[in-house]
């Protein structure tokens, strides 16, 4: 490395070492993701593993992973990641709402759900390294 020439990010290495990953694992990272998350939000009440974390918090930290798996599989294309995501959060409470499973609907959930959308969308940016700016 010569002067003048930056370090190489680990983070940014890291990230597009998930980019040349084979599509058959990114594309099992989604699915792993979505079935965890489903299982998670759809299954009655007292057979999901209890957590210290409040609800909102687990929906936060659930949206994120899941936006984090959809980013690393569709790195060109944020706007349907972020679409996607929130189409599935709404589904979900939807869904919730629906089912006899001691589950209840909750606007707050998708609001949960937007926060952790926001933190993967800016862990997304932060494994793309630094933005170029014009000059």
């Amino acid at each position: 490395m010569g002067w003048g020439m930056a370090a190489p990010n680990p983070v940014h290495r890291a990230a597009a070492m998930v980019a040349r990953l084979p599509l058959f694992l990114r594309w099992s990272a989604v699915g792993l993701s979505l079935c965890v998350v489903f299982w998670l939000a759809l299954s009655p009440s007292d057979s999901v593993p209890t957590v210290t974390m409040t609800d909102k918090v687990q929906h936060a930290a659930a949206f994120c992973v899941l936006t984090l798996a959809y980013g690393l599989m569709f790195p060109r294309r944020r706007g349907a990641v972020i679409l996607a995501v929130v189409a599935l959060g709404v589904l979900i409470e939807l869904l919730q709402g629906i089912l006899p499973y001691g589950r209840s609907a909750d606007p707050r959930d998708v609001l949960a759900d937007l926060v952790g959308i926001g933190l993967g969308l800016l862990l997304l940016r932060l494994l793309a390294g630094p933005a170029k700016l014009p000059t």
